[in-house]
């Protein structure tokens, strides 16, 4: 897979998990904040560290510093009645009277209680629930077989391969290669599902010219399998392969066109035949899934290109007739549609956050309102298997923001204060604001740039504060230099991919240029901005008031960074390790003049790319991260730059995330980084969906 084309996929996975932008002023937001924060900290403390005492105290302290955002006091409550109940505390009962006294407006969590005190409970808990996956390798562009054995996956470790997991006997098996061959480049995966038999697996393949096609591979096979193409066309720049009819002749796919059009459509599994059903917003559905009967199709839709909300349809496969059965102000995801063809499965943030939901189906129309069936919504689904087990995709990983003391002179970091409490902070690197008073980063729950929060940590108080923004998927926010606004480079609801700016105090989003950028950051005076333009290869000023551009640097070899000094008179460039070549960190005059060698790095070691350069404040000197071919062996180097021998620092870096990059407190005694790992895991949610007779 080439880089623009994982670009493309996570802009579109995080336009499945942008957060509404916030009514609030930028006052009453903090409170709401931080108590989404806290909530997160209990749930990962509940779900991934099982230990439901130290739960129950973070849940009721989110309920404390909600104040007043009752929709997450209330979700915090549930769920804090849910460890109880686990415990088998009497306590339980108490709270769910509680969310049904003093939280009746949030009506989805009352009623919730109400159905938990009048069952006693039983139907919340988790009967089924299993972790069957964890690793390095666990994707979530795959689909489960019927059987419930594999789960189909792209082996990223591969060059992006084609893979099955067997979850039987934890074994994974490739069925078709993919990356750099001895001939160069052949293609990468992407999307992939079983046919309803489990003999075959369709999937998205991205050939040595980086055209999209549609593939079917047999299961039955290795690495020598011979796929055959059954559809390519060079207007298409990206299919989602989501799932195989029942009898096994057609494909659902989503199928977005170069020209930022977007369908849903039928693949002939045996002929390639084309059928368009409906041409909808540029995001498109996150999963189409068909109903056991073959007859009809469910995905979710996005509600405008002004918002992140979604709503669920169903549509004949013969595109004659749609239906909406869930109309709601907020995110709706499909998970699937249940073997018993009655049910389909969504996630909803309805009550602040994301919950898993049921809605009986009969005849293509909704029966009755969805149903709260778990209190935790997945982030993605890879269907049903057909014993009615869904099997779902989890992030998981304890990635956090830390803030440590730096000591240059002596070389090493001296102290690592407890981490900030966040979500989980990544994509990109942190930032430090000029005067030294607060640190951005983005916070994010899943995908990369997924779910992403732009938060700032007040580096005296370490409070922390949202910025509302109206962009789908965004990469490291650089502060202006009055502290007044953000640069970054990010793609918003209308599907515009460029350099936009943040109001740090209001949210309010522009557009700078819809243009393929990395790395914007500012000059000293505000007015003008650096960013590299597409093929890394060339540095650009822009000035804001007029879109004047002119070029800064041209560089012959690919670029990893190019940061600005803080007096805006040099840039601090870095080449990349390609084809075999060592990286270089050249000092470079904006108002020209010959760029000089700071560093060279031979292979297998690298310079890391972006975000593993930076200034010291005053300029005296660079630090950069030296990338080996073990990460948990990255070291970070000091590199004088009027004279002197670089040097190694004395830092473990095994605890920072990858990646990531760094930050420095215009003092230049502190750093600001990413520490911990990004893991995820497939779960089986099963017996979960309530008996027919009762569900509606």
């Amino acid at each position: 897979m080439r880089p623009r084309q994982l670009i493309l996929i996570l802009a579109t996975a995080a336009s499945l998990f942008a957060q509404a932008p916030s009514a609030q002023a930028p006052s009453a937001q903090a409170p709401s904040a931080q108590a989404n924060v806290t909530l997160q900290r209990a749930m990962r403390k509940e779900t991934l560290e099982g230990d439901l005492k130290g739960a129950i105290a973070l849940y009721g302290k989110a309920v404390a510093e909600a104040k007043g955002d009752r929709a997450t006091a209330a979700k915090a409550l549930i769920r804090m009645a849910e460890c109880h109940q686990k415990l088998g505390n009497a306590e339980s009962r108490r709270v769910y009277e509680r969310v049904v006294r003093e939280y009746a407006d949030q009506k989805e969590a009352a009623a919730l209680a109400h159905t938990r005190l009048s069952d006693g409970g039983t139907f919340a808990q988790a009967k089924g629930d299993r972790a069957l996956w964890t690793g390095p390798k666990v994707d979530l562009f795959g689909r489960v077989s019927q059987d419930g054995r594999f789960i189909s996956f792209t082996d990223w470790s591969e060059g992006a391969a084609v893979a099955i997991h067997d979850l039987r006997t934890g074994m994974d098996r490739q069925l078709v290669k993919a990356g750099f061959g001895s001939s160069g480049y052949i293609g990468g995966a992407q999307f992939s599902t079983f046919s309803k038999d489990g003999k075959q697996i369709a999937y998205e393949w991205y050939d040595s010219k980086n055209q999209v096609q549609v593939r079917v591979v047999p299961v039955e096979g290795s690495g020598n399998s011979e796929p055959h193409v059954i559809f390519a066309n060079p207007d298409v720049a990206s299919i989602n392969v989501s799932d195989w009819s029942p009898d096994r002749k057609w494909l659902a796919v989503h199928l977005r066109r170069k020209d930022r059009s977007s369908q849903i459509a039928l693949i002939g599994a045996d002929n390639g035949q084309l059928r368009v059903l409906k041409t909808v917003d540029w995001r498109g559905p996150s999963k189409l899934f068909f109903s056991p009967d073959g007859r009809q199709i469910v995905y979710d839709l996005p509600v405008s290109d002004a918002s992140p909300h979604r709503s669920l349809f169903i549509l004949d496969i013969d595109g004659s007739h749609e239906t909406a059965v869930v109309e709601n102000p907020s995110l709706n995801l499909i998970m699937g549609w249940a073997p018993d063809g009655q049910t389909v499965v969504f996630s909803s943030d309805r009550t602040g956050t994301m919950a898993l939901y049921a809605l009986g189906i009969a005849n293509g129309k909704a029966q009755g309102q969805p149903r709260q069936v778990k209190a935790e919504g997945p982030e993605w689904s890879l269907g049903f298997s057909s014993t009615g087990a869904l099997m779902v995709f989890k992030s998981i990983g304890n990635q956090d923001l830390r803030i440590a003391a730096l000591d240059v002179t002596a070389g090493k970091i001296s102290e690592i204060p407890s981490a900030a409490p966040t979500y989980i902070a990544s994509r990109g690197r942190p930032d430090w604001s000029w005067d030294g008073r607060s640190v951005s980063y983005a916070s994010c729950g899943n995908l990369g740039g997924a779910n992403c929060r732009l938060l700032i940590r007040s580096t005296a108080s370490g409070q922390i504060r949202e910025v509302s923004h109206t962009l789908n998927y965004f990469v490291t926010a650089r502060w202006s230099p009055d502290g007044s606004r953000f640069v970054m480079r990010g793609t918003d609801f209308k599907g515009r991919n460029g350099i936009f700016i943040v109001d740090a105090h209001t949210g309010v989003t522009t557009l700078v240029a819809e243009i393929d950028a990395a790395e914007p950051q500012w000059f000293p005076d505000g007015k003008s901005i650096s960013y590299l333009t597409a093929g890394n290869s060339r540095v650009l000023r822009r000035d804001l008031t007029t879109g004047n551009e002119r070029s800064l640097y041209e560089s012959p070899d690919k670029l990893g960074s190019a940061v600005l000094s803080r007096d805006g008179r040099y840039l601090l460039a870095t080449t990349r390790a390609i084809s075999g070549k060592g990286s270089v960190a050249l000092l470079v005059p904006v108002d020209g003049g010959q760029p000089r060698e700071l560093l060279r790095v031979n292979p297998p070691d690298r310079i890391q790319g972006f975000g593993g350069a930076n200034w010291m404040p005053d300029g005296s000197a660079a630090l950069l991260i030296k990338g080996k071919a073990e990460r948990k062996g990255n070291e970070l180097w000091f590199i004088p730059i009027n004279g002197g021998q670089p040097r190694k620092l004395n830092v473990d870096m095994s605890e920072w995330a990858g990646g990531t990059g760094f930050t420095l407190h215009p003092s230049g005694h502190q750093i600001a980084f990413v520490s911990g790992e990004r893991q995820a895991e497939i779960w089986s949610l099963e017996n979960f969906l309530p008996p027919v007779s009762a569900k509606w």
